[in-house]
Order: structure tokens, then C-alpha cells, then sequence
């Protein structure tokens, strides 16, 4: 009996105690089965796993709360709880993505046309995809929405097949798919690498992946920009940028006087000021963790660039051309890096991806030959080879062309057109036309002798 008295009177202490000092700072938050992301009062993404709750929760749980939280809060609380994280994120974390069907419009369309998105880290808004910016008027940023949403599903869904989600458990930072920017990590066999936003949990993803659902258009657009080439071009890869009112000219880049100013970017411009380029790419870099921007990806690498890190620039650089890959000046600065390198020759860019060839493109009466396989693959063609009529073929859409190695004559659909230089074998390579390829498949091809680059973009 005396122990019961002397536990009730314990438990009555410890009551009293957690009121006083708020509960979220009684219960330790960190580790243990009942781990909410790290715990502590981290700002965005990485920090606590859950959405913002009123007062913060400065402590951890390494415990879990009584009787423990297995597995932790995935996602965390849908939407987030008023009042916010205190360093956290103003206003709440942004909802959870609204799920559509597949294929379909996703909803909120005023928020995304000449709106302005929740607050991201870094005091700056997220700003929509207003026509002003794009050059395009509302029906045609609609349909153009539609055709990549339908785009990414199909991507998004080829890249997963297969994969058994039953098993993965969602976790915090460094988890499967939430916890900051975590990566798919090799924890599951045959898991392609990619880098997800915050706010996406396992559950989500899973859905995604399986083609029960679609991420809202916002979502897409940032899995698009923290993985370059995987899933296609952003619609708007200068959300931020054009906010923060960072451009280039000439080459350089520069703020505009006047414009909302972002912390992230000011302390890089600072830096950069000091000659303090590591500094000023360590900024940048976390700027790009909250939002994707080619731009912005652009001044990083020009910063990698002056640190003295050229390989990590040029990297860099191909990263941003992949975000937007009709922006002329990410090729010019690409160009910049590229002599920097010491690399000359040809370098192909096909809508912005630069596709991994291992025999060098080589020069025949003025046209350009480069490897038929990784030429075609890259430009979403199916591809096919007849070895008793030395024939290569690649398909796309409803088009079929067929090229004869060594022959002058090639056909579309059929119908014969002639060739200024035959296809031809080099290190056991089939090298074709690259012109003839890309103009076939309904590509414009663009080269610039300053830089040796060229450009192979759809028709639009």
C-alpha cells in the first residue's frame, strides 16, 4: 500500500513538474523507438519530423513518450499545427501534397498562377509561376502543366517498378524518404538514388511510385529541380532567384536594387565580396536545399569556380543546364568551365542532359558523328539493331528511323532521304549523324564554335 501511495505521489511530482516547464521540454526528443526526426528545434528541412506545434519542442524523447512511438512520426501531422517551430519555419510547414488521380490537373491552380507559395526557409516566399515570368499566357502554362505532370508520373512510376515497398520502414533524417533532403539510400536493393522535399513521407512516396497517385504540381517541380535530368526541365527553375532578384548579365551575376532580399544569398554575396568563395558556395548550397533554382545552381558553381573546385563547378553547371535547358547563358558559363578544365572537343547537351558517351564525337565533312546508342536513349528513343543488314534503328513516337552503316541512305518511316556522311563503326562504337538524328526525332540542334557545345532541343 505504502508503495502505491509513494508511486501515485511520484507520478503527481512528475505531473506538476512537465506543466511547469511545458511537456515538449519534459520529454527528451532525440533517438530511441520514439525519435520525431532529430528532435531540438531545427529549422526546416531536417529539423523535427513532424509539422510545426505551438511552443516548439526544445528537448528530444530518447525514450519515446510513455509506452514509446515505434517507428517515430513519419511525415509528421498533416499540414502542421499552428504556431510554428520557434527557428522553425514562419507560418507552419506547407501541407502535405494534395494527391490526384494520375494524370490529372493538380488542384489550387490560383495558387500556382501569380500566387505566392508558403514561406520556405530563408525568408523569402516561393513565389508562383505567374505568366509574367514564364512569357506564357494562363491556358498555355495549363497545358503545358498537364503535359509534364503526365511526364513525371511516367518517369516516376518506370523508375520504381518493380520495387517492393512493403519493407521500408520510414525513419528521420538520414531515413528512406523524409528527414531534410535524404536521398534513396542503397538500404533497398535496386533503389535508384533521388533526392525527395521534406514535406514528402514513405507513405506518400510509395503511392507515387506504385501509380495510385500523383504529387501536386509544386512537388513535381521540386523533385525535378533537386534531381537534374531525371524527370525533365522545371517549369519555372527561377522561382527564387527571380524573387530574390539575382540575374546574370553579361556573364555576371548581380542583384537588382530594391528586391526582396533572401539571408541565404545576401551572407553568399557577402562572402563573395571578402573573397571568401568556400564560404559563399556552403551558403548557396544550403539555399538550394530549400528550393531548387537553376540560377542560383549557376552562382554556385561559378563560386565552386573561383574556390579553385573546377571539376565540382563543371558539375555544378550541367546540374543547372538540366533545370533549364533553353537558357542560353548556362551554356555560355558552362562553356567558361569547360576551358577552365582544359577539355575541348564537341560536348552534347540533349534538353539539357549531357549524355555519358565513351567514344568521343568525331568530325566528317563538317557534320558531327557521336555513338548512336546513348544518343538515341538519351533523346527517349527505342532503339534496335540488325546485325545481318547492319541496320540501326530507333523509334519515338511515330516516328521510325533507320540508318545503314556505311550506306548513305537512310529512311523515315520509310521513306528513303540522303545522307551527307554515311554511319560508321569506331571502337567497336556505331557512330551516326548527330544532325539528321536529332532534326528526325523532331529536335532543333544548335552548335556555338565558342564553346563547342551543342544543343539538341524538342521542337516545341
Amino acid at each position: 500500500m505504502r508503495k502505491k501511495k509513494l508511486l501515485v505521489i511520484i507520478l503527481v511530482c512528475i505531473f506538476t513538474f512537465a506543466s511547469s516547464v511545458g511537456v515538449s521540454a519534459f520529454f527528451d526528443m532525440g533517438g530511441g523507438p520514439g525519435d520525431m526526426g532529430g528532435g531540438g528545434p531545427g529549422p526546416g528541412p531536417g529539423g523535427p519530423a513532424i509539422g510545426d506545434m505551438p511552443g516548439g519542442m526544445p528537448g528530444g524523447m530518447p525514450g519515446g513518450m510513455p509506452g514509446g512511438m515505434p517507428g517515430g512520426m513519419p511525415g509528421g501531422i498533416p499540414g502542421g499545427m499552428p504556431g510554428g517551430i520557434p527557428g522553425g519555419m514562419p507560418g507552419g510547414m506547407p501541407p502535405l501534397p494534395e494527391f490526384i488521380p494520375p494524370g490529372g490537373m493538380p488542384p489550387g491552380l490560383d495558387k500556382i498562377f501569380g500566387g505566392e507559395m508558403p514561406f520556405m526557409p530563408g525568408q523569402i516566399p516561393v513565389p508562383g509561376m505567374a505568366n509574367g515570368m514564364l512569357g506564357m499566357p494562363d491556358a498555355a502554362i495549363s497545358q503545358k502543366m498537364s503535359q509534364m505532370s503526365n511526364q513525371f508520373e511516367s518517369k516516376f512510376t518506370n523508375m520504381f517498378k518493380g520495387i517492393d515497398f512493403g519493407g521500408m520502414m520510414p525513419g528521420g533524417p538520414g531515413g528512406p524518404a523524409i528527414g531534410g533532403m535524404p536521398g534513396m539510400p542503397g538500404s533497398m536493393p535496386g533503389m535508384p538514388p533521388i533526392m525527395l522535399p521534406p514535406h514528402v513521407n514513405m507513405d506518400d512516396f510509395a503511392k507515387v511510385a506504385r501509380g495510385e497517385a500523383n504529387f501536386d504540381f509544386t512537388t513535381q517541380e521540386m523533385i525535378r529541380g533537386f534531381n537534374p535530368g531525371k524527370f525533365g526541365p522545371m517549369l519555372n527553375p527561377y522561382a527564387i532567384s527571380e524573387r530574390a532578384g539575382l540575374v546574370m548579365e553579361k556573364g555576371a551575376f548581380v542583384f537588382k536594387e530594391g528586391a526582396p532580399s533572401a539571408d541565404l544569398l545576401m551572407q553568399a554575396r557577402n562572402m563573395e565580396l571578402q573573397g571568401n568563395h568556400r564560404e559563399a558556395a556552403n551558403a548557396l548550397r544550403s539555399q538550394l536545399q530549400e528550393y531548387p533554382d537553376a540560377r542560383i545552381k549557376a552562382y554556385l558553381a561559378e563560386m565552386e569556380a573561383k574556390a579553385g573546385n573546377i571539376p565540382t563547378a563543371v558539375k555544378d553547371i550541367e546540374n543547372a543546364v538540366a533545370m533549364a535547358p533553353r537558357d542560353d547563358e548556362l551554356y555560355q558559363k558552362a562553356g567558361e568551365f569547360y576551358k577552365a578544365a582544359g577539355e575541348t572537343g564537341s560536348k552534347v547537351f540533349v534538353n539539357g542532359i549531357r549524355p555519358q558517351l565513351d567514344v568521343k564525337p568525331i568530325i566528317e565533312q563538317g557534320r558531327t558523328l557521336v555513338p548512336f546508342r546513348a544518343l538515341a536513349e538519351t533523346m527517349e528513343a527505342n532503339v534496335d539493331y540488325e546485325g545481318d543488314r547492319r541496320a540501326v534503328i530507333m523509334q519515338r513516337g511515330d516516328k521510325t528511323v533507320e540508318m545503314i552503316i556505311g550506306q548513305t541512305t537512310a529512311f523515315i518511316n520509310g521513306e528513303p532521304v540522303e545522307l551527307s556522311v554515311p554511319p560508321k563503326i569506331v571502337g567497336n562504337r556505331t557512330l551516326v549523324p548527330l544532325r539528321f538524328v536529332g532534326e528526325s526525332l523532331d529536335s532543333s540542334v544548335d552548335y556555338d564554335g565558342a564553346t563547342q557545345i551543342i544543343k539538341i532541343l524538342p521542337l516545341e
